[in-house]
């Protein structure tokens, strides 16, 4: 259609009205029609603005289901505004799909604890929903990016008191962020927030919640990097959970569990705790908590359980122990340094020493290292390390076990079980009595060496027990030159030199009986040392690990014995020249052959020697 001349006069000589209302209509032309229809401008704004009204039927009084509207606008994809108003929705919203990436969902703001606030934006799920809002990639198989919601109220009030009702429940998401939200009505076991495994670096800022829980299933499927700033909320329980950061805010409850940490590490929590019931809950799978909270208003249990040793708490308590008070900079200070009755790790006046001390003077130390000379004990240089170092005269250092002397070390030395010394760089052990000294034993207590020292010399022993080896080195544990297995005696080199201090018998194997077998016996001249097999043992070769003997010689007859074998076994005459062997396939017998060229194809045996050409007869 089209306007004619006159219609843009009559327009143009409309007056100006005072101001525009949402009830006021403005003309507008739908698709495919050639009639102009009017619509309000309320609703025109809606549509330009991206009201969830735009999208479908929502009732702002929350008496009719407004979930046609709500789950429209979140299948969108498109970031949408929820205006003034209470909305019913009994059904669960989902964030479940590639278009869900970057959409932002924004309300007139949130009520006070009590839904109330004029303009305000709440939002009530029906009875028959467990999870209100979720936010999962799952089913597209990936995860559900920059998703966030912010300025409005959640109230649970329909909803039943269980732990499994959900206000969000964030699965396959990361980067999302929640902003301004306040759950309430959320009883004494409803969820406000609910992450599970795929849940990362998510933020909730300035929100407001009873709790919270971040639930992975496993060490290498956890949630990770939850980052709470600035959140009035009563209980987190994290469990497979890494990286987590609560930073300002408050966390109350008069009789609940303030933060339940188990199964992760990278804590981080620098916030107010005020009420009673426990501050934290930890045990030996926490790693890397770092805690600065407040507790001048709590009354209640400041932890239960015992975390692993990396952590750090400085959390200040006036009614309570402080866990410390001060931790300083640049010469570090735990509790002042030297203050009677308290443990204190001080760098000294200068930062040039520095020491571990309980609850003495400043200059009294457990371990320290010298500034200057003779600063902790006469004598010491700068750059000692000092340790015992209790600035009382004649102090000594006991090491005990059971309330009963271990060691001890004086000014006149290192003392074991009786008398001995520790001096420039020699440690002498010796017993009050001869006994087991020294023994050694794994970590489950069993013994492996023992050092037993007698009243003769010859009798002390040092033994190897169940089995427990010995092992050389040529280099720092990568090359060994020996092992001695003890478990079945066997002694490996690799190689064996016996080079005697005074020339005589050198090496001698016995029988049990202790007859000597073998003895290698040397002299100044080498030619006149000598080898010797004795009680008339025999000498054997094999060709394999024992089995097939190639030859014998028997010291009690003086007999050598040789394997015949067959001719062409026998290496190349012309590198065996004057070896001499036995052969069982010569063409015929030795008599009368001596000298011949011996040939194979029969069954005689014959001796054979090399000439360095041929194998002969003879």
């Amino acid at each position: 259609m089209s306007l004619s001349p006159g219609d843009l006069v009559a327009l143009d000589e409309c007056p100006a009205a005072p101001g525009a209302a949402a009830s006021d209509l403005i003309p507008t032309l739908p698709a495919g029609a050639t009639t102009l229809a009017a619509r309000s401008l309320g609703a025109v704004q809606d549509f330009v603005l991206g009201d969830v009204a735009a999208f479908g039927f929502v009732d702002p009084t929350g008496v009719l289901d407004s979930s046609p509207g709500f789950a429209a606008a979140m299948a969108s994809g498109r970031g949408f505004r929820v205006g003034p108003g209470t909305f019913l929705i009994n059904s669960p919203l989902a964030a479940d799909a590639v278009a869900n990436h970057g959409q932002l969902i924004i309300g007139a703001g949130a009520t006070d604890s009590l839904g109330q606030g004029t303009g305000k934006t709440l939002l009530r799920p029906g009875p028959a929903v467990t999870d209100f809002i979720t936010v999962d990639g799952t089913p597209f198989g990936g995860y559900v990016q920059s998703f966030g919601i912010r300025d409005l109220t959640i109230d649970l009030v329909n909803m039943a008191d269980v732990g499994t009702n959900t206000a969000i429940r964030q699965v396959q998401a990361f980067d999302c962020r929640y902003s301004n939200i306040r759950i309430i009505n959320d009883g004494a076991d409803k969820l406000g927030w609910l992450f599970n495994t795929g849940a990362y670096t998510t933020v909730l800022d300035t929100c407001v919640f009873q709790r919270a829980q971040a639930l992975g299933t496993s060490t290498s499927n956890g949630v990770t990097t939850l980052t709470f700033l600035n959140c009035d909320a009563g209980s987190l329980n994290a469990n497979y959970c890494n990286s987590l950061t609560v930073l300002g805010g408050a966390w109350q409850g008069a009789a609940n569990t303030k933060f339940k940490l188990r199964n992760g590490c990278d804590f981080f929590l620098k916030t107010d705790v005020e009420g009673g019931g426990v501050f934290l809950d930890v045990d030996a799978t926490v790693n890397g908590l770092w805690s600065f909270v407040e507790l001048q208003g709590f009354t209640g249990t400041y932890q239960s359980g015992t975390m692993a040793p990396a952590s750090f708490r400085f959390d200040q308590q006036t009614s309570y122990n402080t866990y410390p008070a001060s931790l300083g900079w640049d010469h570090v200070r735990l509790n002042a340094g030297g203050v009677a009755g308290s443990s204190s790790f001080f760098s000294g006046a200068t930062g040039a020493s520095y020491f571990l001390s309980l609850g003495r003077t400043a200059q009294d130390a457990m371990l320290a290292v010298s500034a200057v000379a003779s600063d902790f004990v006469s004598g010491c240089a700068p750059g000692d390390i000092i340790f015992g170092g209790w600035n009382v005269a004649g102090s000594n250092l006991y090491l005990t076990a059971a309330e009963v002397i271990g060691a001890k070390v004086t000014a006149a030395g290192f003392n074991t079980f009786g008398t001995g010394a520790l001096n420039q760089g020699s440690v002498v052990i010796q017993p009050a009595a001869d006994t087991d000294v020294l023994t050694i034993r794994s970590h489950a207590g069993t013994l492996l060496y023992d050092f037993n020292t007698q009243a003769t010399a010859s009798n002390s022993e040092f033994n190897c027990l169940n089995g427990a080896g010995l092992i050389g080195y040529t280099d720092s544990f990568v090359t060994q030159s020996f092992r001695i297995i003890t478990a079945t005696g066997q002694a490996l080199f690799t190689s064996a030199i016996l080079q005697p201090l005074t020339d005589g018998l050198g090496l001698q194997v016995s029988n049990s009986g202790g007859a000597p077998i073998l003895a290698v016996t040397t002299a100044a001249t080498a030619s006149a040392s000598t080898l010797a097999i004795n009680q008339g043992a025999s000498l054997t070769g094999y060709s394999d690990g024992g089995t097939t003997v190639q030859w014998s010689l028997n010291s009690a007859t003086g007999l050598l014995k040789q394997n015949p074998q067959t001719l062409a076994s026998l290496p190349a005459a012309s590198a065996s020249d004057g070896v001499r062997t036995f052969i069982n396939n010569s063409n015929v017998v030795a008599s009368g052959n001596f000298g011949a060229v011996a040939a194979s194809g029969g069954t005689n045996t014959v001796p054979v020697y090399s000439d360095g050409v041929s194998w002969r007869i003879g």
